[in-house]
């Protein structure tokens, strides 16, 4: 069954009991995480218990199709509900998920994480028309609902925030719940000895600049502005400093995408006669001021067929990255360092 986006919040609180397995889908890998640890909670409560929990991954059932359907079926040593959370899953798997639904003597729920699948896939069709399965899909905050979530982060600890340092935050972070929250996680404790519940204190744009100017969001702005101006040398350092961190390649390869369709767009506009300063001035959300001479100067390298075949590369990669087993970096790497040598040819 498809779960629309409306209902999801509720389902996440209070599950209908008919649901025995459920399937997190999207773009948005931090909202998914969030989602799928939500209904854990629900289902085992706070305790992590591993006689409860089991946890697999699209490795593990790639070398053993039946083993989703063993672990649904088995019974806890100490009792009570078992969850068995599935992670890093493809479209490839679902032939493992249709042995799981003809096993009568599956108990267990089952909570599936994959990234974005495209309508009508498989293992999509299998969860949105079995009734005892839920289809929840995920996609990255648009700007209202992003502005939502600061607005709401922050007023937990009696702050407010400045329209522009909204604005600033609104343009720099979106890509990942999960890492949005992280971002927004350390602009609470730098301002921390704040305001009251009745006087909150105010966030200012140079309050943000100062908590998560170094962060991972603008870590990727940098990443996408090497790319797609060619500064090979500076794009080999930050992509080291981002595999350095720990963070997912995927999102960077995503944070490409949606630079290039922006680019993209900026230059829609141009073809039909605009003046670079004002296509720029337009633009929403804002190009923040430390990033307007790097878009300009993008412009000035890319035009509609350059960046139709980027965003094609970009796609695949995605792609591979989900579906080859190769490692992400490797793919992240390649299709970065080749569109930041087409960027100047």
């Amino acid at each position: 069954m498809i779960i629309k986006a409306g209902a999801i919040a509720t389902l996440l609180k209070r599950p209908d009991p008919a649901f025995s397995a459920f399937l997190l889908h999207g773009r948005d890998e931090g909202r998914i995480r969030e989602a799928a640890q939500a209904l854990v909670t629900v289902f085992l409560g706070a305790a992590d218990d591993p006689f409860r929990l089991v946890r697999l991954t699209g490795s593990d059932l790639r070398d053993d199709p039946v083993c989703l359907a063993d672990e649904a079926q088995a019974i806890s040593m100490t009792g009570g509900d078992r969850v068995v959370q599935v992670r890093n899953i493809a479209d490839t798997h679902s032939g493992a998920f249709e042995t799981l639904f003809e096993n009568p003597n599956a108990t267990a729920k089952v909570i599936v994480e994959a990234g974005e699948l495209r309508k009508g896939s498989r293992l999509r069709k299998l969860f949105e028309t079995l009734p005892q399965a839920a289809a929840m899909a995920f996609y990255e905050d648009n700007a209202q609902s992003l502005e939502e979530l600061i607005e709401a982060e922050l007023r937990a600890a009696n702050l407010r925030i400045s329209a522009d340092a909204l604005a600033y935050l609104t343009s720099v972070l979106g890509e990942d719940r999960g890492i949005t929250r992280q971002e927004l996680a350390k602009l609470v404790t730098f301002m921390s000895g704040g305001g009251t519940r009745d006087a909150p204190l105010e966030v200012s744009l140079a309050d943000v600049q100062s908590a998560i100017g170094d962060g991972n969001a603008v870590t990727l702005d940098q990443i996408c502005d090497a790319t797609f101006a060619g500064s090979s040398d500076v794009l080999a350092i930050e992509l080291k400093r981002w595999n350095e961190s720990g963070q997912n390649m995927i999102s960077v390869i995503r944070s490409a995408t949606n630079h290039a369709l922006r680019l993209q767009l900026l230059m829609a506009q141009l073809d039909t006669g605009g003046d670079t300063e004002m296509v720029m001035r337009r633009a929403r959300p804002p190009i923040h001021f430390s990033r307007v001479a790097a878009i300009r100067m993008q412009l000035r390298y890319w035009n509609q067929p350059k960046i139709k075949q980027a965003l094609q590369l970009l796609l695949e990669a995605e792609n591979h990255c989900k579906t080859t087993g190769y490692p992400e970096i490797a793919i992240a790497e390649r299709v970065l360092f080749r569109i930041a040598n087409a960027a100047r040819a």
